[in-house]
């Protein structure tokens, strides 16, 4: 029932929507805008007198109880907080940078912004299509080395740009005439080892690229039951050379195949 609401709810409306009676008896959730706090408290320099009241409110709760944390920033929350956490706590995280057994990984938390939702590809336009692009912001070395190996290559598109807090409007729609275009959405590490483009590839029925950081590992929920390699692309960032020939050899039928899956 967690995973449901985690998969089609943006972090504002999942505490709109939860039922708590969805929960097993001494489960309670725990209604905090993490990703907004976490905001905050880097932005005043990870000052902790800034998160001592939700410190004292953690310290106060029934440790006899299972509580449950939903945060999708990737840094997961301010990080010493851990230490105030009530000890049956259960962590849904969907960010990646913070990774332990007691971690529960989940997709990002997709909410679609668009009026629309992309067909698949036709087989007519198949050709005319270019391989794959990327639209963000230059917040990892992987995207820059995707934009100096393939920067020169006409069948990709990509188009680096600061990160921001806000998205223009404009950039916004550059990004979906991007992945119109396309046959594969580029979706490499961020400040996290994953982004929102891997999620917002499959909902516009393209198959996304994941390039991942070799040192951190690939960061793919539920692998235990979803075999990604049937679905989307998934290399490492030393491979990044070879990936116009890898795209190219996917043919119309096997990619159809792979948005299927």
């Amino acid at each position: 029932m967690i995973y449901m609401y985690i998969i089609i709810c943006n972090d504002e409306d999942i505490y709109e929507i939860w039922s708590d009676d969805a929960l097993p008896p001494n489960h309670i959730l725990l209604k905090i805008n993490w990703t907004n706090i976490t905001n905050k408290w880097m932005d005043t320099g990870r000052n902790s007198e800034y998160i001592q009241p939700l410190v004292e409110m953690l310290k106060s709760l029934d440790k006899s109880k299972v509580y449950i944390i939903i945060s999708q920033h990737d840094d997961l929350f301010p990080i010493e907080l851990i230490n105030y956490l009530p000890p049956k706590t259960i962590i849904f995280n969907a960010g990646g940078n913070v990774r332990n057994k007691n971690i529960v990984s989940i997709p990002l938390i997709y909410d679609s912004k668009y009026e629309y939702k992309l067909d698949p590809p036709s087989e007519k336009s198949w050709n005319d299509m270019l391989l794959a692009s990327f639209v963000g912001s230059d917040t990892n070395p992987i995207r820059t080395q995707l934009d100096m190996y393939l920067f020169n290559n006409p069948q990709f598109s990509i188009k680096l740009k600061q990160w921001t807090p806000s998205i223009d409007p404009i950039a916004c729609a550059d990004y979906m005439d991007s992945i119109i275009s396309s046959r594969f959405v580029l979706a490499p590490a961020g400040y996290g080892p994953t982004s929102y483009r891997f999620y917002e590839a499959y909902y516009h029925n393209r198959i996304p690229v994941y390039v991942y950081d070799e040192q951190k590992g690939p960061f793919l929920p539920y692998s235990d039951i979803i075999d990604w390699r049937k679905c989307c692309i998934i290399i490492p960032s030393s491979v990044i050379q070879k990936l116009p020939n890898m795209l190219k050899a996917i043919t119309y039928d096997k990619y159809i195949e792979m948005l299927s899956y």
